[in-house]
């Protein structure tokens, strides 16, 4: 202030938490997850819908993997208490596993989370060394991540020394994932300064471009029938949620945000919606 005794200032204090909409895009969106973290994000529903698991950072901590109850309302639980970070790449067993990584460096333990028991297994330890974002697809017997320069699409037999090429970008294809049943994968592909979406059957059939416009698109789950994928995507300054299509590539926003500076992720098809 003139006097020189006091000074004024600014503050931005960030609040990250999960929200729920319904996938027609109508109604209101409703808060879920209330608590003031540093971030919650990368949500995914069991295969019966009835529990959520999410990542999570908060101050001072690695970033942890929590399961709740889908409807709210009841305690958020680590799957572990060890330390070191924690990743999940939203896929599930058919049984009902959440199955996520832990681990620093090169070696990591892929595990899985029974949210009935709250009891974590380990199911393999490898080196990931040259693979990015690896994760277990549901039959826990496939690995799936990127690799190569420039990074691309691989997925194979987890025992194997480093999963097989599937997409030959010259840029970039990265953020891979798949079904419920591991049938199909949707992937970003990076064009420019745009990022699209791409989907494709595990056995690299089926390859199809979904968007191809100049804005950015963020894949992050299948519908349960498999052909709608929901996606954030950016484009005029502002951050929505939408669907697409697989087969006839039909979109549809569904939020409406105009808001510079408010950020959308990660939505997630709950089961039998």
């Amino acid at each position: 202030m003139p006097d020189g005794a006091r000074l004024l200032f600014s503050r931005l204090r960030n609040s990250s938490q999960l929200w729920t909409l319904d996938s027609a895009g109508g109604g209101e969106a409703k808060p879920l997850f209330k608590e003031e973290v540093l971030r919650a994000f990368v949500p995914s529903y069991s295969p019966n819908g009835k529990w959520l698991a999410f990542a999570v950072e908060t101050q001072g901590r690695n970033r942890d993997i929590w399961v709740m109850p889908a409807e709210g309302g009841g305690e958020a639980v680590p799957v572990s208490p060890d330390p070191g970070a924690k990743e999940a790449g939203n896929i599930w067993t058919p049984a009902g596993e959440l199955l996520y990584n832990h681990g620093n460096g090169p070696n990591v333990e892929f595990r899985g989370y029974d949210p009935v028991t709250r009891k974590s297994r380990t199911i393999l330890t490898r080196d990931v060394s040259g693979i990015f974002h690896p994760a277990l697809m549901p039959n826990t017997k496939d690995l799936l991540g990127s690799c190569s320069t420039p990074m691309n699409i691989c997925l194979g037999p987890a025992s194997a020394p480093t999963p097989r090429q599937l997409t030959f970008e010259r840029e970039r294809a990265w953020f891979a994932i798949t079904d419920r049943a591991g049938e199909w994968l949707a992937f970003q592909i990076a064009r420019g300064e745009t990022t699209q979406m791409a989907v494709m059957r595990t056995d690299r059939t089926g390859l199809k471009m979904l968007t191809n416009d100049a804005s950015q698109h963020w894949t992050h789950s299948f519908s349960s029938n498999t052909r709608r994928i929901a996606f954030a995507s950016y484009r005029e300054g502002v951050w929505n949620l939408w669907w697409v299509d697989r087969v006839t590539g039909e979109r549809k926003q569904l939020t409406k945000g105009t808001a510079f500076g408010s950020f959308l992720r990660a939505p997630a098809w709950r089961p039998g919606t």
